[in-house]
């Protein structure tokens, strides 16, 4: 099968959608010898972000797959702030494609190339990005289009979709949710049922199977106590603030506990390590921040912790709960949107309201001083990630929506 892949930034840059479809382009080649190109830009971080971070322009083949990286454009970033602030605060309907022409990549070779390219299917990840609207601009343009599968990644807050990609998704082959929640969002929408795949994420078991986190302890000087971690982007809405706001209430009663913060530096960092600055001086240093890491560290890191937390504002999955469990470790999540359908309360996981700091408090302090339930917790997540979200099931079921489409 001859398959497009349509991504906003792709190997080496590093993010959630990167990571899927990269994972899911090389275990099509790799299980089902499939051809498989990736079109993307030759960004490494935001479209936005000064200095830009770029990449070379340069095609090449990355684990079997094809990958072809076009420019994009900036000129009208400041003109379409503008433009989506105004739209917004008058409440008109131009608001949802003003968002997501901001948001980019505006590439018009990579619109191009995907008209001319011979492809059995086109598949594209996240959305909001712009490039998810390119099989549908097509199609309303009157170019011959393959059968387009979205994987939209979407993050729902309520039940609300931005327009332009509800209108992609009523014109697409098949969709792919993360979540039963997602699914359901869109049944409501006027979605037909039979439309969308429930398939999720996935996670190399094998990768975090049988690691020990001594090396990670003795490197960061964790110690040999209990640590409660975060691993994942620095970003705003993760939570970590709500976080390091509960480990306050836990250290009252157990100051010896420390907190370990992993993951890529953003903007949002400088916010972090102040509101650790607030804290009184006996307890700044039980936290750690790991600012980078290789990728082969991240299996060390999740071993290193008794406890995982991670509390975002809102996620379209959470592939960070499927890396504890396969290490073998107790979550806390957010009770909102989809991460509720992948942490199944009390069975796998505890679930706690977003930002409520004392609610979070007690779920931490309770896993901490429950070593029965943290264990049967563990141990449960750890035989759904197995059974249901290995990278070689995911590939498979993933296929399979390719093959009933073309």
């Amino acid at each position: 099968m001859k398959i497009l892949h349509l991504v906003h930034r792709y190997h080496p840059s590093i993010g959630g959608s990167q990571y899927l479809f990269k994972r899911l382009s090389e275990g099509l080649v790799a299980q089902f010898h499939d051809d498989v190109t990736v079109f993307t830009t030759n960004s490494e971080g935001s479209f936005r972000e000064k200095p830009l971070k770029l990449i070379t322009l340069d095609d090449e083949v990355i684990n079997g797959v094809r990958v072809k990286r076009f420019p994009f454009s900036r000129r009208w970033t400041s003109v379409l702030d503008a433009a989506r602030r105004i739209s917004r605060k008058a409440r008109l309907p131009l608001t949802d494609y003003l968002e997501i022409l901001y948001r980019g990549p505006i590439a018009f070779d990579m619109f191009k190339a995907m008209v001319e390219f011979k492809a059995d299917v086109i598949a594209g990840t996240p959305f909001y990005g712009f490039h998810m609207l390119f099989p549908y601009i097509a199609q309303q343009m009157g170019y011959p289009v393959p059968p387009v599968v979205y994987w939209g990644a979407l993050h729902i807050t309520g039940d609300y979709i931005r327009q332009p990609a509800l209108k992609a998704i009523h014109s697409a082959a098949a969709y792919v949710a993360n979540t039963e929640f997602e699914r359901e969002v869109l049944i409501k929408k006027g979605v037909p049922q039979e439309k969308i795949h429930v398939i999720g994420v996935g996670v190399d078991t094998k990768q975090f199977t049988g690691v020990g986190g001594h090396k990670v302890r003795e490197m960061y000087n964790l110690g040999d106590g209990p640590v409660v971690g975060f691993i994942g982007r620095q970003a705003r809405g993760k939570g970590i603030d709500t976080l390091i706001q509960a480990m306050y209430l836990v250290w009252k009663r157990q100051p010896e506990i420390r907190l370990l913060i992993a993951g890529a530096r953003t903007d949002y960092s400088h916010d972090l390590h102040q509101l650790v600055g607030e804290l009184p001086a006996s307890l700044r240093d039980n936290v750690v921040f790991v600012d980078s890491f290789a990728e082969n560290e991240k299996p060390q890191l999740f071993a290193a912790c008794d406890v995982f937390v991670s509390v975002s504002r809102i996620e379209s999955f959470g592939i960070v709960y499927l890396e504890a469990w396969a290490s073998g470790k107790p979550v806390i999540g957010s009770r909102v949107g989809a991460v509720q359908n992948v942490i199944h309360e009390e069975d796998d996981g505890l679930l706690v309201a977003h930002c409520n700091v004392p609610e979070l408090a007690a779920a931490i302090s309770r896993l901490l001083n429950d070593t029965s339930l943290r264990l049967k917790l563990a141990r449960n997540g750890k035989t759904k990630v197995q059974s249901e979200y290995d990278w070689e099931i995911v590939t498979r079921k993933l296929h399979h929506v390719y093959d009933q489409i073309r």
